[in-house]
């Protein structure tokens, strides 16, 4: 596993999206990436966001970073509006059984961290609120994916639940890693040789 960097100015290249609805492997989805890459990840939430820094603790040292340096982008965008709007020429979608995102979510909800759980006994205790929950979020979840799937932007969808899965995530990875190169093209000042270069890591 390689330290990952941002990109120099004579590396950049036109940036990609990767989208998901909350708690369905974009960190993940980020990480494994900045592994094979060597190159660090941004995302569209605001740099000094109590969340962002609890990422940024885990290594995802591009959380509010959505210029050059960056070659992907998170965003969980029409969900939610990130710190500012970013222009892409492709877009990774990562999705995620909606039953198990939508109860996740729920977690993150409650506890405001990626990494803890609620105890069981809060389903019950907040019953009500958590059949508000699920009717709202089955809504969002819809809508989310409805956007994604009509955007004229290229488009990628990948399974969360084949990142989990270690016979099939090096094939996933793959994937997303020719998606990208076949769409690539170097930025305003950069060279289409550096610009390959810095990522052929993947």
């Amino acid at each position: 596993v390689r330290v990952a960097r941002f990109l120099q100015p004579h590396e950049r290249a036109q940036q990609a999206a990767l989208v998901s609805y909350p708690r369905s492997g974009n960190s993940l989805l980020r990480s494994l990436l900045e592994s094979c890459s060597g190159v660090i990840t941004g995302s569209d939430t605001p740099r000094h966001a109590p969340l962002s820094r609890h990422l940024a603790a885990f290594g995802l040292a591009g959380e509010g970073v959505t210029d050059g340096r960056v070659w992907l982008v998170k965003s969980h965008w029409p969900e939610r509006k990130g710190c500012r709007e970013v222009g892409v020429h492709a877009t990774v979608l990562i999705v995620r059984n909606p039953i198990d995102a939508i109860d996740s979510y729920w977690h993150f909800v409650l506890t405001q961290t990626h990494t803890d759980s609620v105890r069981e006994s809060e389903y019950d205790r907040l019953a009500a609120e958590w059949k508000e929950h699920v009717a709202r979020e089955s809504a969002v979840w819809a809508a989310f994916h409805q956007h994604w799937l009509a955007t004229k932007t290229p488009l990628l969808v990948v399974r969360y639940e084949d990142l989990l899965d270690p016979q099939r995530r090096g094939e996933t990875l793959q994937l997303v890693a020719a998606f990208l190169y076949a769409r690539a093209a170097p930025a305003d000042g950069a060279s289409a040789e550096a610009a390959a270069a810095a990522l052929h890591g993947m």
